[in-house]
């Protein structure tokens, strides 16, 4: 998956971020059904199941998307364990980060905290 350029605020953007977290963390680990379980508490086909429903054919957010609290357990497990590859001694490495997954880390954080945010508003 490449990165797409748009607004993180948007709900493409968020969309789209989720997609590519758990896409990066799908062929990073490829060759392990063990290591996405502990990274993301699922199978590489639940991964592929949620990123296709992240979206439409046409790149657009899902509207309506009903997910169950797996999936956002899955969800929000990608977005912040993503950040996790590319730690280096000399700290975290941005513009890698920007550059294979077309958002900068806060965008990450952001969206992870604003999904448990808004899992405890509705429950």
């Amino acid at each position: 998956m490449t990165a797409r350029r748009t607004s993180p605020a948007s709900p493409r953007g968020q969309a789209l971020a989720c997609v590519e977290a758990l896409a990066f963390l799908r062929d990073r680990y490829a060759g392990s059904e063990t290591a996405i379980a502990v990274s993301l508490g699922t199978t590489r086909e639940a991964v592929d199941a949620l990123a296709d429903r992240l979206t439409t054919e046409n790149g657009e957010a899902c509207p309506e998307l009903r997910l169950t609290m797996g999936e956002l357990h899955t969800l929000h497990s990608a977005l912040t364990a993503a950040a996790t590859r590319f730690l280096s001694h000399g700290g975290f490495l941005q513009e890698p980060f920007r550059i294979r997954l077309g958002y900068f880390r806060e965008n990450f954080d952001a969206l992870a905290r604003d999904l448990a945010d808004a899992v405890k508003v509705t429950s």
